[in-house]
């Protein structure tokens, strides 16, 4: 991402390229031979790519990368990539993405907020949450405030109070299979004393045990509870389909009791807004086309009510690249962005955001990737 300051802004941590250029070439390939590629177990495998990329003898790269091809013609790592991609599809093994509210907006009264599934983690029979919070700031009632999601049922729930702090536990049961992003709990709470003076707490995790097994809460970012009229954060869905000139925006609706009329959707690039568009409150997606291939945006969405407009949430996004007219330098800075495993895979929404370099859609960017890169490349 190029941001307003003409500096180029991750969207993710990476090594990057200006920092390789210090190290050695790995390997060599000698003319004649059916030499292997170099080996990139001692090496990063993107100095081995950004190696083969820089070689201008490229008959020697095209008989190199001829002879690491099998015999019925695949790349060495194709098959192994199917496997993955099926692996990948049928079992995900961590957490990758957090729909869980990260802000919610408090006028005066009771109010609610829905905790949503970490997508990544499947929940095959129950799921037990710890939150605690600021005893002043608001009461939320284990006997009448938790109300479990429409594919769960309530098994346990209670309150204990510390020093300055409560904690509410809460265990649900799966009752009928999930879909993406699905509610786990409305919580409903009653306004304190305290958050009308002070005008903002934090719920905090400290429990999110999924079929008894792992813990997430560490990976689980805290709710910003604010006192204020207007409409919270909205929280975002991945993206959808990305493509070459369009995305998809999702998200997910705001709470009832915030009156929203509408969402307001921005795409912002290296120089500003790009495109902006307004969403009824009844939607929970849009198509935006017009865009860049192989460019980065910014997707900002905000909700609108009578008392205004809240603070937007973002997710940075890039552009497919347009595989007729392929732009070199813009492909080995994702490739360095996005190299895994490099990427954090944890705690965010934005990690899970699929990179334009996934030429095999497998979730990962990695040799496979980079090979395929290079093929196309020598063939151009």
């Amino acid at each position: 991402m190029i941001d307003q300051g003409g500096q180029f802004r991750p969207l993710s941590p990476a090594m990057p390229i200006t920092e390789m250029s210090s190290y050695s070439i790995p390997g060599t390939l000698l003319p004649g031979r059916r030499e292997a590629l170099p080996d990139c177990a001692r090496s990063s495998r993107l100095v081995c790519l950004i190696s083969f990329i820089l070689i201008q003898h490229c008959s020697i790269c095209h008989h190199a990368l001829a002879g690491s091809q099998s015999m019925d013609g695949e790349w060495p790592c194709q098959k192994n990539s199917d496997r993955e991609v099926e692996k990948f599809q049928n079992h995900t093994p961590s957490c990758r993405k957090v729909f869980l509210p990260q802000h919610v907006n408090v006028g005066e009264g009771p109010f609610q907020f829905n905790i949503r599934a970490l997508m990544g983690c499947e929940i095959s029979d129950s799921v037990e949450i710890t939150l605690s919070y600021p005893f002043v700031l608001f009461v939320i009632n284990p006997d009448t405030g938790i109300h479990p999601g429409p594919n769960f049922v309530l098994l346990g729930s209670g309150a204990s109070k510390g020093i300055g702090m409560t904690e509410v536990y809460l265990k649900l049961a799966r009752l009928t299979p999930g879909e993406p992003g699905e509610i786990l709990a409305t919580i409903k709470a009653d306004t304190g004393i305290g958050l009308p003076l002070m005008g903002h707490g934090t719920i905090e995790w400290s429990q999110f045990k999924i079929d008894n097994g792992s813990d997430f809460s560490a990976v689980v970012p805290p709710v910003q509870v604010s006192y204020s009229a207007k409409p919270a954060r909205p929280v975002l869905d991945l993206p959808g389909a990305i493509t070459t000139n369009s995305v998809v925006a999702k998200w997910f609706s705001n709470s009832s009791a915030e009156n929203v009329s509408q969402y307001h959707l921005r795409i912002l690039g290296a120089t500003g807004e790009v495109q902006s568009a307004t969403a009824t409150a009844l939607q929970t997606s849009m198509n935006v086309a017009g865009l860049a291939s192989g460019t980065d945006y910014t997707l900002e969405l905000a909700a609108v009510n009578d008392a205004g407009e809240s603070e937007p949430a973002e997710v940075m996004f890039t552009t497919r690249f347009d595989p007729s007219s392929l732009q070199v330098e813009a492909l080995l800075r994702a490739l360095s962005r996005d190299w895994d495993p490099l990427v954090e895979h944890f705690g965010t929404l934005q990690s899970a955001v699929p990179s334009p370099v996934d030429l095999n859609h497998d979730g990962k960017v990695d040799d496979c990737d980079a090979l395929a890169i290079i093929h196309n490349f020598l063939n151009q």
